[in-house]
């Protein structure tokens, strides 16, 4: 008897092991295509988008840059902490580029095509939900803009203070749980 009942148990064990092995392993953090949203005071997870080659933080339709394109990301595949913006529309005139950090200490973020002079794009990474950057004590901050209402411009900084008007903000990879914060 207790040699039926090992065998069982050896079986229960192969079984659940052989069907566990057949379920696709994910990596922590992102998925494979993911937006950023920003937290802060009286900021509930707007969304980044892309205006006029600058991150901004807010409703697209309040813009009043020339060409704005709402964007999702995804991790380069030859560059580990390189994160690709690539245009959610058609209106778009380009379809992929790299998000940056302004070098130096501080100043804005952004998108570039290909000249990484003076930016820095390989930074990006993930914390679970959390986006963090390989830069020391790089804070993010939304600013906002003169005479628009629920938008801001993405901008970081080293130095620990915010600057006048700015927001500290935490750009996370997952949605406001309210849903929609814009309706």
């Amino acid at each position: 008897m207790p040699f039926l009942y090992s065998f069982r148990l050896f079986l229960a064990h192969a079984l659940f092991g052989f069907i566990c092995s057949g379920w696709p392993l994910y990596e922590r953090g992102a998925k494979n295509l993911f937006h950023i949203y920003a937290f802060g005071d009286n900021i509930s997870g707007l969304q980044v988008f892309y205006a006029d080659g600058i991150a901004k933080i807010g409703d697209p339709t309040q813009s009043n840059a020339a060409e704005v394109v709402p964007v999702y990301f995804t991790v380069s595949s030859t560059e580990e902490y390189t994160w690709l913006a690539h245009a959610d529309s058609n209106n778009a005139t380009w379809s992929t580029k790299v998000l940056y950090m302004a070098d130096g200490g501080s100043g804005e973020v952004g998108f570039t095509s290909s000249d990484s002079t003076g930016k820095l794009t390989d930074v990006w990474w993930n914390y679970g939900h959390y986006v963090m950057v390989k830069v020391d004590e790089a804070n993010f901050y939304a600013t906002p803009i003169a005479g628009a209402t629920g938008w801001y411009t993405l901008s970081w900084s080293n130095s620990g203070q915010e600057g006048s008007g700015q927001t500290l903000v935490t750009l996370r990879t997952i949605e406001p749980s309210t849903g929609s914060v814009l309706s």
